[in-house]
């Protein structure tokens, strides 16, 4: 299993920024169309699934999920009880498990799991959620990521005040991996990065665009261009 996780190695261990891109379809024909134009291009990849208690519509099964076999893969479970997929998802050998801060279950016991398989354990929070909420947990987590905005909404304002949680969060725990999704664009990919953002998940475009290759390049230069202004956290 390859893993950027591995001897707890991280993309926050070199103060690295990583353009991600994010497949996030209902079934599993539109979710081969993107992991093939995706593959070769990405080196990371993150895959959301869903039961329909965190959306309103259901996102591809499990059963449906592949990829290629050099790719680091983070899937991220949008359920209200995440761990009855926990198991399963065990199986396919994912880099990293992301469930939400706000869902049920025994967190520390599926954090035991997944580390003891070599599984990077992830914690979303939504806009609202404190960042209190995961103090007591946060030696357990290896990857928070920060929800910029509602799960339907793939182009919209990223709320950069929510960089607030990212400097806290990186108090806590210095090696601390954060990954932000919502409103991500060339303008403010730097802006994001020079707060302490290291993931930087890019819903859909990349592999809707006409030239997926070209797109990535593109994102990972400009999430690399840090302003002169800012010191990097």
């Amino acid at each position: 299993m390859k893993s950027v996780f591995v001897n707890r190695f991280s993309a926050a261990a070199d103060n690295a920024a990583v353009v991600c891109p994010v497949i996030r379809t209902r079934d599993k024909v539109h979710f081969s169309d993107h992991m093939k134009r995706l593959a070769g291009v990405a080196k990371r990849i993150h895959i959301d699934i869903g039961d329909g208690t965190f959306m309103h519509a259901k996102l591809v099964p499990i059963r449906g999920l592949w990829w290629p076999e050099e790719t680091q893969v983070d899937i991220h479970v949008l359920s209200a009880d995440p761990l009855r997929y926990i198991d399963d998802l065990f199986k396919l050998e994912p880099q990293m498990i992301i469930v939400q801060a706000e869902s049920n279950g025994n967190f520390l016991d599926f954090a035991e799991k997944a580390h003891s398989r070599g599984v990077a354990v992830g914690v979303a929070i939504k806009p609202e959620t404190p960042v209190e909420l995961i103090e007591s947990a946060i030696t357990s987590i290896d990857h928070v990521l920060i929800l910029s905005g509602h799960f339907s909404d793939t182009s919209g304002h990223a709320n950069t005040h929510l960089l607030t949680k990212v400097l806290r969060l990186k108090q806590l725990r210095s090696g601390l991996e954060i990954g932000w999704e919502g409103g991500i664009t060339m303008d403010n990919m730097a802006t994001l990065v020079a707060g302490g953002v290291n993931v930087l998940n890019i819903v859909g475009t990349i592999q809707r665009s006409v030239d997926p290759r070209a797109t990535y390049e593109r994102l990972e230069a400009a999430a690399k261009a840090l302003p002169s202004r800012h010191k990097r956290l």
